[in-house]
């Protein structure tokens, strides 16, 4: 498994970011060639949110930041929520859970 892993910069509260998660991110997440699981968190200390999309292949993770996300960014400008980073798509080892550890 690969994921991919993104820094943005989201206006407004940890409300409205949740509920443009919630109605429009993850739908569209959602329907992506090799999509596994995502998690979002937000640092606490500054503000910065943080994306993490798992997908079954190397080839789904890169085309996800090759054509997937760059498909969304006339939605996003909009919305206000800039990356502010580059995307970095990483070898995922292990995916940990409380119940038992799983090899990628």
């Amino acid at each position: 498994m690969f994921a991919v892993i993104g820094k943005w910069d989201v206006p407004g509260s940890r409300e409205d970011a949740i509920e443009g998660l919630t109605s429009n991110v993850i739908p569209f997440i959602r329907t992506l060639p090799g999509f596994v699981s995502a998690r979002f968190a937000r640092a606490v200390d500054s503000g910065s949110y943080y994306s993490y999309l798992v997908f079954d292949d190397r080839p789904s993770a890169e085309r996800f930041v090759t054509v997937s996300a760059p498909s969304r960014r006339p939605a996003q400008a909009e919305a206000g929520v800039e990356r502010v980073a580059e995307f970095v798509v990483v070898e995922v080892l292990a995916d940990v859970d409380a119940d038992a550890a799983v090899p990628a």
